[in-house]
């Protein structure tokens, strides 16, 4: 795949609206040209980017029926020749999309555009009889096996069969597109970003982007789903809307993605390779030189300092809030539902309710409640399927 698939994307921020005061920008990741956007198209750019290293011809992924991941690899393979087998759970045991009290008729079986998608892509598709993680574990077990038995050299995109091990690889498409963030305040904002808005869900595009900050020097305001002052100086908040987990539990994986990040680094820089974050985006400014024109910005230590009685601060975490969740992954709220329909209909920008709708209505909220404010970026992960799925069903076709 070439590597201008997302770069024709690159960069493309805009101005969306005035909100109680603040500023929203959005970054449209949804319009990178190859398999619908999104963030996973840039992940699977830098999967690509290992496969090769490694000489893989055979890649494996896993995920729900509704997976923007699975679909994003099925369409990488198609493209490059490459031997695809998806691994999906059971649609009866992972949860579907559908508001808390959903009114659709259980008895009408639904495809997800991703895993239809997904067979069209080619891809073999292998189809769990459990999710728990022995059960998940045994099934690509199986599959490597069965690869390796035809003579292939298969790839995991989570790494060993117990999903771990790729960490660095997921995390290295968002590290590197904090660049394009930081051309963006540079050249046109004229100013750092107060917050840098994104949904949680699997928990690799933001912590890539708290990696890239940390490393940079940017400096977060910090905190867990509690009032922390985000508008405090000029430092800006990485703050994530969870789509499927508890704040605790999305930031241990936060906290260990960064622990296994920086080592990946420090290997790099060992073995005497390694560029900075902006090092991969030929345009990129200089972090340091961006940071030292910024002359309202706080020292980040004493920023930090000032944060040490927050509950569950943590200095190298971002900010997640899982207030929205709704009850669980793929569950939403009418209110949620409301905001999809009133951003389609005002701006023409498709959110869908278990991502993106669901982030966007809880910074909207966070807004209102005076939690965030000034200039806001919202970054768009994609899922445009997902919305087709939501809007089929509330049209019934």
């Amino acid at each position: 795949m070439s590597e201008t698939i997302t770069a024709l994307s690159a960069g493309k921020i805009e101005f969306l609206r005035e909100y109680c005061g603040s500023s929203i920008y959005i970054k449209r990741d949804d319009l990178i040209p190859f398999s619908y956007g999104g963030n996973k198209v840039r992940i699977a750019e830098e999967l690509l980017r290992d496969i090769r290293e490694g000489g893989y011809n055979a890649v494996i992924s896993y995920g729900s029926p509704t997976s923007n991941m699975n679909r994003a690899v099925a369409d990488l393979c198609r493209r490059e020749g490459l031997k695809c087998y998806v691994i999906i759970k059971p649609e009866e045991e992972a949860k579907s999309s559908g508001p808390a009290e959903d009114d659709t008729d259980p008895e009408i079986p639904q495809i997800p555009m991703n895993e239809r998608l997904v067979l069209e892509s080619g891809a073999e598709v292998i189809c769990l009889h459990g999710t728990s993680g022995s059960e998940i574990k045994a099934g690509v077990d199986s599959v490597l096996q069965m690869s390796t038995a035809r003579g292939e050299r298969p790839y995991y995109i989570y790494g060993d069969s117990s999903g771990k091990g790729n960490e660095a690889v997921l995390m290295r498409a968002s590290y590197k597109e904090y660049g394009e963030i930081l051309t963006y305040e540079r050249e046109t904002l004229k100013e750092a970003f107060d917050a840098i808005v994104l949904t949680a869900g699997t928990g690799m595009t933001i912590s890539g982007l708290a990696a890239a900050m940390e490393e940079a020097g940017a400096g977060m305001k910090t905190g867990t789903n509690t009032e922390v002052n985000m508008n405090a100086g000029r430092r800006t908040a990485l703050v994530g809307i969870s789509a499927a987990r508890p704040a605790e539990k999305e930031l241990q994986v936060i906290r260990e993605n960064l622990e296994i990040f920086r080592s990946s680094r420090n290997a790099e820089k060992t073995a005497g390779h390694a560029g900075n974050v902006q090092s991969s985006q030929t345009d990129a400014p200089d972090a340091d030189s961006f940071q030292s024109s910024q002359a309202d910005a706080p020292d980040a230590d004493s920023f930090q300092s000032s944060q040490a009685d927050a509950p569950g601060a943590d200095a190298d975490l971002p900010v997640i809030l899982d207030e929205y969740l709704c009850g669980g992954y793929g569950l939403y709220s009418s209110e949620i539902e409301e905001t999809i329909r009133e951003m389609k209909r005002e701006y023409d920008l498709a959110l869908d309710p278990t991502y993106t709708g669901k982030s966007f209505y809880g910074m909207l909220k966070e807004i209102e409640k005076g939690h965030l404010g000034g200039n806001i970026l919202f970054i768009h992960t994609g899922g445009y399927p997902i919305y087709l799925d939501w809007a089929s069903e509330r049209t019934g076709s």
